[in-house]
């Protein structure tokens, strides 16, 4: 895939940027199925793209569908984008502005595991979504407010304080208590007599500099009767990982910090090795090209190897491709990481 070259009447100004991708992030959200996603927080004025992200509650359904979606409004030169997943719960989508200045990030979550008291827990958002409510006019400039569903101020307000637990948030700074007022302000128009104990614990909060474990256990107690009683899905439990899984992502981790690195992967005729050399050209000092093709079919390992099978066996290229690559590429890739360590040694 060559890089492509847009107009100059196509890149936005650096101040209209930010407004432009908020603008097409409106569009892909709003042609999602009907409470697909709620916001997890407001996104209010100011918002500084540099420190701050969007945080979204999302079907998995929903979120294949907006990612093909943002893939296919950077085809047609609307943005730029990055898609990365480092969990099985959370994916991390960056839309860029065409001059590449300006970014907006939005981390699509599949799963609340945020519950303080019992950490192990984890709510698929299917279960949450089954609770959201057409968007509350009364939360002012949210940017987003128009194309998401919005959660019932009581489930809101648990899943806020369970978060603000679980990541030891403070709840004096400017920015929670703010917060804190608007989720106030939502439960008083409520006007639910049944939930008047999250009200008195919402005004408890707001006069103290820590969460009791009453407030939490309320919290916790009301959000997951919320799901069982509305949804009549079970709640799920963590799996633990292993010792040894955890330690080799770690490693992973440890080698990309390292050696950072990004990988190509295309069909025959895509561009790849186009992209690669144009990449190679802009920063010859700090890219060193891989190719594919020097893992695997140039490796002596292939030569050997498919000289002698397909001679013996008659089988085709594609027939020893299936049997023989991931070994192969393997192999080679470990060679190649430990000629990487010597070099940068």
């Amino acid at each position: 895939m060559a890089i492509r070259q847009y107009p100059p009447h196509l890149l936005s100004e650096s101040s209209d940027a930010l407004d432009d991708l908020f603008r097409l992030a409106a569009e892909l959200l709003s042609q999602l199925p009907r409470r697909s996603c709620v916001l997890l927080r407001p996104v209010v004025e100011p918002f500084d793209p540099e420190r701050e992200d969007v945080d979204l509650l999302i079907s998995e359904v929903a979120r294949q569908q907006l990612l093909q979606q943002a893939f296919e409004a950077a085809e047609r030169g609307r943005c730029h984008l990055r898609i990365v997943r480092h969990r099985e719960d959370k994916v991390q989508l960056t839309l860029y502005s065409l001059n590449g200045n300006t970014a907006l990030k939005f981390d699509l979550w599949t799963v609340f595991a945020q519950m303080a008291l019992r950490p192990e827990y984890r709510i698929p958002a299917e279960q949450i979504l089954n609770l959201a409510v057409p968007s509350d006019c009364r939360i002012r400039g949210d940017r987003l407010r128009d194309s998401v569903a919005s959660l019932p101020p009581d489930v809101e307000f648990c899943i806020y304080v369970q978060h603000l637990e679980s990541r030891k948030r403070s709840i004096t700074s400017p920015q929670v208590q703010l917060r804190l007022m608007a989720l106030k302000s939502r439960l008083i128009d409520q006007c639910d007599s049944e939930i008047s104990y999250l009200f008195e614990s919402l005004h408890q909060l707001l006069q103290t500099d820590r969460i009791s474990r009453t407030i939490l256990l309320q919290t916790h107690m009301h959000l997951l009767r919320e799901v069982t009683d509305r949804s009549g899905l079970p709640r799920q439990h963590k799996p633990r990982a292993s010792s040894s899984a955890r330690a080799a992502a770690e490693i992973q981790r440890g080698v990309q910090r390292i050696v950072p690195c990004v990988a190509i992967d295309g069909s025959d005729g895509a561009g790849k090795t186009t992209l690669t050399r144009e990449l190679a050209q802009l920063f010859p000092q700090t890219i060193d090209v891989v190719s594919g093709k020097k893992l695997y079919r140039r490796s002596w390992t292939y030569q050997i190897l498919g000289g002698l099978i397909c001679r013996l066996t008659r089988c085709s290229r594609e027939s020893l491709d299936e049997f023989a690559v991931r070994p192969l590429v393997a192999r080679a890739a470990l060679a190649h990481w430990q000629l990487l360590a010597r070099r940068y040694a």
